[in-house]
């Protein structure tokens, strides 16, 4: 990770975030824009002086005010329980919008009986009917109950893209920073409809997502190492399973390669290396009109010289 040194004290007391869920602006250079709006969601077991650090980077190589959403560490054990929480619940949105009943649409029914009077019969059709039926504050008072319940990081990024959801926004996701983009995705999708996130774009780095909603896999681009474990929570990193059953309809591969010898592990899991050794920031300063970065040089302190290869 960016040595902390590179931030003045004065910095790290105004700026680096301490609150679950807080969110921050970073202009690195005065020429940063805000315009499109750019969020960066961090993973497990990230300080909020990494946080800021490489909200910093970030702020710099696309020439954008970059807004941090800090998903704070609450230790190894901790951090893995919530992210298997989080997990969860973007499967229950999924089966939200595919398949109907469980324990999310339920709640939703009681309050849809209690608003209207009117039940959703039909399970497929069920979040179309919630839109119709309940008051647009109170279904997103629920929804903001039930996504906060495990992870405030959720409700912010949730709260943020509802309040810009008609601008250009962009996300830079990684690690569990992906289950919290899914879910404020997931949630916004379900108060407004997928028009909502026709907007958005999202840059997913070592995603342990097993479903995305179905509005934003077209804007969503796939960033990873093949032999970082935490990527295989995804069952499409099973290369079996995503060659026979999924194809390619979810995931929308930006870059892949093997790090090192090919072994397993989770040495290569930080985002420091997926900024530096993939082709995500110079796909992020293409996507803003901006030329590429200037090859072999470090520009998110890893050495150049230890990155694997493009795949041919």
């Amino acid at each position: 990770m960016l040595a902390s040194s590179t931030l003045s004290d004065d910095y790290q007391t105004s700026r680096v975030p301490t609150t679950d869920g807080q969110a921050v602006s970073y202009r690195e250079g005065a020429l940063a824009t805000d315009s499109p709006r750019i969020y960066y969601v961090n993973g497990i077991r990230t300080s909020g002086i990494e946080h800021s650090l490489i909200a910093l980077a970030l702020s710099r190589v696309t020439e954008r005010i970059v807004i941090g959403v800090f998903n704070r560490s609450n230790g190894a054990v901790i951090d893995l329980a919530q992210s298997l929480g989080d997990w969860i619940v973007s499967g229950q949105f999924q089966r939200a919008e595919f398949c109907g009943r469980d324990r999310l649409t339920s709640e939703l029914c009681k309050v849809v009986e209690q608003q209207s009077k009117v039940l959703a019969l039909d399970p497929i059709r069920i979040v179309r009917q919630f839109r119709e039926h309940l008051p647009e504050a109170e279904l997103n008072r629920f929804i903001e109950l039930y996504i906060g319940v495990l992870n405030p990081a959720t409700v912010t990024l949730f709260r943020e893209l509802q309040a810009h959801r008609h601008q250009r926004q962009i996300i830079i996701a990684h690690s569990q920073g992906n289950l919290v983009t899914c879910n404020a995705l997931a949630a916004l999708d379900l108060v407004f409809g997928e028009t909502a996130l026709s907007q958005i774009r999202v840059l997913s780095l070592a995603s342990p997502v097993a479903a995305w909603p179905s509005a934003i896999r077209p804007q969503r681009k796939d960033y990873g190492f093949y032999n970082d474990l935490v990527t295989f929570a995804d069952p499409e990193s099973w290369w079996w399973f995503a060659r026979r059953l999924v194809g390619n309809q979810q995931r929308r591969a930006g870059d892949w390669r093997s790090w090192g010898d090919g072994s397993l592990g989770i040495d290569m899991h930080g985002i420091d290396k997926h900024l530096e050794c993939l082709a995500v920031a110079n796909d992020l300063r293409r996507t803003l009109s901006l030329p590429n970065l200037e090859a072999g040089r470090s520009h998110f302190g890893v050495n150049p010289a230890i990155c694997p290869k493009p795949a041919r």
